[in-house]
């Protein structure tokens, strides 16, 4: 079995801020992004995936996987490039950091934002 380097992703793992509920932060999420896809600079972005967290299956789940922890993410944010130029030129638009700062300031938490580039492999 071998492998290819097919794609960079960035992952963001987004908490709502205290108070915002999770229709509002759905919606707001969901604002956001698309905003975001009206820039110029994002033509360097082949895919955006969105996915909130739900409590369907939780408790199964941390049962399961004998997990207590809680890490209290609402979202997962994916934006995926052919390479790491290609995702960098999107993520330097002054336009992309002013929406994202403003995201920051009324309904995502900032400073317990976690994000993360992965190199994708495929099987071949």
């Amino acid at each position: 079995m071998s492998f290819r380097k097919d794609r960079v992703r960035l992952f963001g793992l987004i908490r709502a801020r205290d108070g915002i509920s999770e229709d509002e932060f759905r919606t707001r999420m969901i604002e956001l992004l698309n905003a975001i896809k009206l820039l110029p600079s994002q033509s360097h972005v082949l895919k955006y995936e969105m996915a909130f967290r739900t409590s369907a299956g939780e408790q199964e789940l941390k049962d399961t996987l004998k997990h207590k922890a809680d890490s209290g993410f609402s979202s997962v944010v994916l934006m995926e490039a052919e390479d790491n130029e290609e995702l960098m030129k999107a993520i330097r638009d002054p336009v992309f950091l002013k929406l994202l700062d403003d995201g920051h300031e009324t309904f995502m938490m900032h400073d317990r934002l976690e994000v993360f580039m992965t190199e994708v492999f495929s099987v071949i």
